[in-house]
């Protein structure tokens, strides 16, 4: 569970304000987040994971007014600091991301600043990635960042 925390705050976000929105309001919704807990279970140290965003979720009728889909776009800061050794960490996170409701799948592209993917632990990608409708990353680039590397430590093994 605490493996999909990060990727599912914004879509968490987005969802609590499309269901308390009719399909007749507006198109373009603006949302801020900020969230910050400790992961002790994807690097040998633990990590503090801190975000904060300021996004505008883009909304998407089909010809019968039935949402289909909610593109992401904006500003959100990650940082990641070990806190062991008090290193810090923080990616470009740039975005941005389209989740298509009527399957559940998800695309990011750009620079994405933490996505966190069961036995292979927590990372920073640059380029496209699709993410199936339970949120784990099926497609990725070749650019990707071990955030345990980074801050100077190791990825856990399960």
């Amino acid at each position: 569970m605490l493996k999909r925390t990060l990727l599912t705050a914004v879509c968490s976000a987005a969802l609590f304000v499309l269901s308390t929105s009719s399909a007749s309001a507006a198109d373009n919704h603006k949302i801020s987040f900020s969230f910050s807990f400790v992961d002790h279970f994807d690097c040998a140290d633990p990590v503090q994971i801190s975000s904060a965003g300021d996004e505008m979720v883009h909304k998407f009728y089909d010809a019968d007014g039935n949402l289909i889909r909610l593109s992401f776009t904006g500003n959100v800061i990650i940082e990641f600091t070990d806190l062991t050794t008090g290193t810090t960490y923080r990616p470009n996170s740039s975005g941005p991301g389209t989740t298509d409701i009527t399957t559940g799948w998800t695309t990011v592209r750009g620079h994405n600043g933490a996505i966190l993917a069961g036995d292979i632990g927590i990372f920073t990608t640059a380029g496209r990635v699709l993410i199936d409708p339970d949120g784990v990353p099926v497609d990725m680039p070749n650019h990707v960042i071990s955030v345990c590397e980074a801050l100077g430590t190791t990825t856990n093994t399960l």
